[in-house]
């Protein structure tokens, strides 16, 4: 027989008579302890800033069994959220990662009726992401060269409010761009020309530098 209540258990054994005997019935008690469980998380690889991560685990006792429907709760860098078990006693959880560097996760369950409370810790990494500048209009007419771009990052937010390096021959000068992330640049210039344009990049983003354009 499998017991599964923890705790203080009664057994009665009865006998309920017959012609020759007389019926008996007697008792015993025996404790069963709370059984011990295991949650595991996976392997989080290195995120850049602003994806999203989902984070897995299982939640199993020490046999190995699934314990399902069952409520776990994450600390994630000082943030907590609660996630409940499948039947197959997997969890999963959704963040968009936005603390660069070491990021700190407890994975606790509480304990029940049947089973001991259990606490296991690990960490990722969040370093920085890439941007790219993404030029709509390039013009190079009667000595006016026009640059018009748009900035983002690699999951597509655009980047307000940032400063764009733009080089023509050799001489750099500094844009801003909007809240929609678009800059726009116009010089007056004779003869050939070459640009560039670049972001020097932040503690979030790394630099961007793209290549020669020629022009004439």
């Amino acid at each position: 027989t499998t017991t599964t209540r923890a705790g203080n258990n009664t057994i009665t054994v009865s006998y309920g008579g017959s012609a020759n005997y007389n019926k008996y019935s007697t008792n015993a008690t025996f404790t069963v302890d709370k059984a011990d469980c295991i949650l595991s998380i996976n392997k989080i690889k290195t995120v850049k800033y602003g994806e999203n991560l989902t984070i897995t685990g299982t939640f199993k006792n020490v046999n190995g069994q699934a314990i399902g429907n069952s409520k776990v709760r994450l600390d994630i860098h000082g943030q907590t959220v609660y996630v409940k078990t499948d039947s197959a006693g997997t969890w999963k959880h959704t963040l968009k990662v936005g603390t660069m560097g070491t990021n700190n996760i407890t994975l606790i369950y509480g304990g029940s009726t049947t089973y001991n409370r259990y606490t296991t810790n690990t960490s990722f990494v969040v370093v920085k992401q890439d941007v790219e500048i993404v030029t709509s209009k390039i013009s190079y007419k009667n000595g006016n060269f026009s640059v018009v771009g748009v900035f983002k990052d690699k999951t597509g937010k655009v980047l307000s409010n940032s400063k764009i390096r733009v080089t023509v021959n050799n001489k750099a000068v500094y844009v801003k761009t909007d809240k929609n992330g678009v800059f726009e640049y116009t010089t007056s210039v004779n003869g050939k020309i070459t640009f560039t344009l670049s972001y020097g990049g932040s503690g979030y983003y790394n630099p961007f530098n793209s290549q020669k354009v020629t022009m004439s």
